[in-house]
């Protein structure tokens, strides 16, 4: 059954809740809302067991087996009524995207993996009528092409020089002068996405890193650079670098399409981490395939690619599985292009792995701009 139909989410803030199984003395008053025999899931708690939930004024009063009242009464009965889900990765904020996410269950949507150019105009454009809780990082590619550039930073997906080319001292500086001013100003951490600025060298990363841990608790989100055999873990290195040197956290985005096979050693060297007081997350989104615009970086070298690869991309508007000539004439047209490269069986661990947060990585949103409809997880 679709999660839609199987979940009822608490779109609210769960300022207050009594024990389960408690009531208070004011219960024999009907609540604002209740919500009966679903079967509510804490994940706090651990409760996981048929209740029912009355609200008033915005918060849980109560959550209990006894009968309870209210002005509005929802009949939970086989559904699961839980604290709303929070995306920590997604790329659509249009009001339809953001009012499919609270149809979900979700109530908390951020924007961190690539982050965005503009925190301002990005909230402003997602605005205060949002139906959800909402808030983004602040994108360090896009500044790095708008220093190495000089254009304007803007949702267009990074190419040319301003991901090829090495940064100077002096651009670096000014790169990190333009994210620590977006922290300033509410961003809620720096997205890194490595693999589609190559150029960016470890120095550049550590420099966001120390931008970052000048805003105590901002963290950094990471898209790992790519790398081939035999400079695996390099990519890994220079983030756990920039944790160990400078304090920020650090999020490392969707295990599975990144580290492949290699997740679980992923897992380890968090777990070691951690034991170490060292604050490293990461996450994983429930798919075999991922997305990614045909024009990004990671593909600049197509030309050299055995021909067996491409058949692993998927042109969307028409399902086909695209070849050496097709992928290069839809890369002159420019567009998002779908990579099979995972399977169930190995995806399955990831997921279920305690370290692993569990992110949609995705969108929905037919009128997105190019620069918006493009950005997702690029397979390795």
């Amino acid at each position: 059954m679709p999660l839609a139909k199987r979940t009822l989410a608490l779109a609210l803030l769960l300022a207050s809740c009594t024990r389960p199984g408690t009531r208070t003395p004011d219960d024999v008053v009907p609540y604002d809302i209740a919500i009966v025999g679903g079967r509510v899931i804490d994940p706090e708690s651990g409760l996981d067991a048929v209740r029912n939930v009355g609200i008033r004024a915005g918060n849980v009063h109560a959550i209990t087996t006894q009968p309870i009242t209210g002005q509005t009464r929802i009949d939970a009965t086989g559904l699961v009524v839980a604290p709303g889900f929070i995306d920590l990765h997604q790329h659509a904020h249009t009001p339809e995207a953001l009012r499919a996410k609270v149809r979900n269950g979700v109530t908390a949507v951020f924007e961190m993996e690539m982050g965005v150019p503009d925190v301002d105009a990005w909230c402003a454009q997602v605005g205060d009528s949002a139906p959800i809780h909402f808030g983004a990082a602040t994108g360090h590619m896009y500044h790095r092409v708008s220093v190495l550039t000089g254009k304007a930073p803007s949702w267009d997906f990074p190419s040319g020089e301003g991901t090829t080319r090495p940064a100077t001292p002096a651009e670096i500086d000014a790169i990190r002068r333009r994210v620590e001013r977006e922290l300033q100003q509410g961003a809620l951490g720096v997205g890194l996405g490595i693999e589609c600025t190559p150029a960016a060298t470890p120095w550049e990363v550590l420099e966001m890193f120390r931008a970052a841990a000048r805003f105590p608790g901002a963290p950094v989100h990471v898209h790992v650079r790519g790398t081939e055999t035999p400079y695996f873990w390099m990519e890994t290195a220079e983030l756990f670098l920039g944790n160990v040197t400078t304090g920020a956290p650090l999020h490392i985005q969707h295990a599975n399409s990144s580290f492949g096979s290699d997740a679980p050693r992923l897992f380890e060297m968090i777990s070691a981490a951690s034991a170490r007081g060292l604050d490293i997350t990461t996450e994983a989104y429930p798919y075999t395939a991922s997305m990614s615009s045909i024009r990004a970086a990671p593909f600049d070298d197509w030309r050299e690619w055995p021909d067996e690869r491409f058949a692993r991309f998927v042109w969307p508007p028409t399902g086909e599985h695209l070849t050496r000539e097709s992928f290069g004439r839809y890369r002159e047209q420019g567009g998002v292009v779908v990579i099979e490269g995972m399977s169930e069986e190995r995806l399955r661990p990831v997921l279920a792995s305690p370290l692993t947060m569990i992110a949609s990585d995705g969108r929905l949103d037919a009128t997105a701009t190019p620069g918006q409809a493009v950005r997702g997880p690029i397979a390795p």
